[in-house]
């Protein structure tokens, strides 16, 4: 028998076994396993792969065909396939998973029409798959039985290990300390850097963190200053849109602080809130004095970040794809151009033009799928933000209330971030995104179960009609 055939019985064994565990995992009620599933390759393919464009062909890009995939959608794939032979259809669906369909349907309309307009096949494919991989997570996310996700202290004793890491890898990242192995299907590179998106999903991860242990009246500095390092990892950064996401999601925070749900959910003022920040800021100007009046590491690295004379060449070609991006969007408002659509960067000579994307969400989803496709996709990202400021107030568990808001501040500032960058160009970006979405979807079904069984508790309590022994009914 050849390697080939080797290789093919070898992947219709995994494939068998794999579908086996997931279909285990739905009838067991389990679906929470593959959400962690999700989240941890999310960290370790991050973590040996900083930067996505350098991942190796192996365990963490498998080729297939026109396309790569990532881990993340085979578990999507065996989730969903599982889920379809042995969960029951919803009862009713949601405003925010009606437009969420909505905006799915009209992305897929656009992907034919990239096709008729005659666009690349494999920029058709890689557009279209990174979008379908995020409804998948979505999905996946949404349907795990979310008591069991935060069962057990998970998210602080997954936030303690997260953070630690980070800590290690920001001494590394500063250091300049990296390795790279080039080895098949094993392979890493660049381990000990800490790379733009995993600077960006960091903070918010740290923050469901440290909401999870001051909620559940905790105060573990175990978990607490691992939290602190994660949220402070963009500073650690040379490039601006960590900072923009982490600036976005904070201000968010700060507003939220001033109500009176933040006190009674965490425990904490705003007071609090504001002297932390205060803090920083003390620690940040201690370390400028300490060091003579040169620029401490981290404020060099914010300088270099908004201040660097490539910051001005960079808004200016997006400033140029978004002049340009409007003129095509007017010149096919509706429709949009299709999938595979991409601007031009020119620069002055020698240099020579480039394709790029638009980096702009809006601009992105607006050329490929019109302004329709924006709005829904806008509608639908707005509805599942007040689904999650809803749970936040509403939500009879603490616990489960302040990880709505640790997804609220996620999705805000991911989307700050994808204003100025192409979100659905990086699987990984696209994932964490999607996996704040699901469990916003996830907390709301079942705040909403919740409310049910009191409403059908109530109303038993409430009913005086006489009841017959049960053997009169026989």
């Amino acid at each position: 028998m050849g390697a080939f055939a080797l290789l093919t019985v070898a992947a219709v064994l995994l494939i068998g076994v794999g579908f086996a565990f997931f279909l285990r995992l739905e009838r067991n009620n389990d679906q929470h396993v593959a959400v962690l599933l999700l989240v941890v390759l999310l960290f370790v393919t991050q973590l040996l792969h900083p930067n996505e464009s350098d991942t190796v062909l192996g365990l963490f890009r498998i080729p297939a065909g026109p396309i790569d995939l990532r881990p993340t959608d085979l578990i999507v794939t065996g989730a969903i396939a599982a889920k379809l032979l042995v969960a029951r259809p919803p009862a009713r669906i949601s405003r925010s998973a009606l437009l969420w369909i909505a905006f799915t349907v009209w992305y897929g309309v656009a992907a034919v029409l990239g096709f008729l307009n005659g666009a690349e096949t494999s920029e058709v494919i890689f557009q279209g798959r990174l979008v379908i991989s995020g409804i998948g997570v979505l999905v996946v996310v949404s349907s795990c039985d979310i008591g069991k996700l935060i069962a057990k202290d998970r998210i602080s004793r997954m936030g303690r290990v997260v953070g630690l890491a980070t800590a290690a890898l920001v001494v590394t990242h500063l250091s300049q300390l990296s390795y790279t192995l080039d080895a098949p299907i094993v392979g890493f590179s660049d381990l000990g850097a800490l790379g733009g998106d995993v600077r960006t999903m960091l903070p918010f991860f740290g923050v469901a963190a440290l909401l999870h242990e001051v909620s559940s009246g905790q105060r573990r500095l175990t978990v607490l200053l691992p939290s602190v390092v994660m949220i402070g990892s963009p500073f650690v950064s040379s490039t601006a849109g960590p900072y923009l996401s982490l600036f976005a999601g904070a201000s968010v925070a700060l507003v939220v602080a001033t109500g009176r749900t933040w006190s009674r959910r965490t425990n904490l003022t705003a007071s609090d809130v504001v002297f932390a920040v205060l803090g920083l800021v003390g620690v940040a100007a201690l370390s400028l004095f300490l060091s003579g009046g040169s620029s401490p590491v981290f404020v060099e690295q914010f300088e270099d970040a908004v201040l660097s004379d490539s910051q001005d060449t960079t808004t200016g070609e997006r400033v140029q794809l978004w002049d340009e991006a409007t003129e095509r969007i007017v010149a096919s408002p509706i429709w949009g151009e299709g999938l595979g659509a991409k601007g031009t960067i020119v620069r002055p000579w020698p240099l020579r033009a480039a394709v790029a994307t638009f980096h702009n969400v809006g601009f992105d989803l607006a050329v490929r799928s019109g302004l329709v496709g924006l709005a829904l996709f806008g509608l639908a990202m707005g509805s599942t933000l007040f689904d999650a400021r809803k749970v936040w107030l509403l939500h009879p568990d603490n616990v489960a209330a302040t990880l709505a808001l640790a997804s609220m501040l996620a999705i805000v500032g991911l989307m700050s971030r994808a204003m100025v960058s192409s979100a659905f160009e990086r699987s990984r970006f696209t994932v964490a995104l999607f996996l704040a979405v699901g469990l916003v979807f996830a907390l709301r079904r079942e705040y909403e179960a919740g409310l049910v069984a009191d409403q059908m508790k109530r109303t038993i309590e409430t009913d005086t009609r006489p009841r017959l022994p049960v053997g009169e009914l026989l």
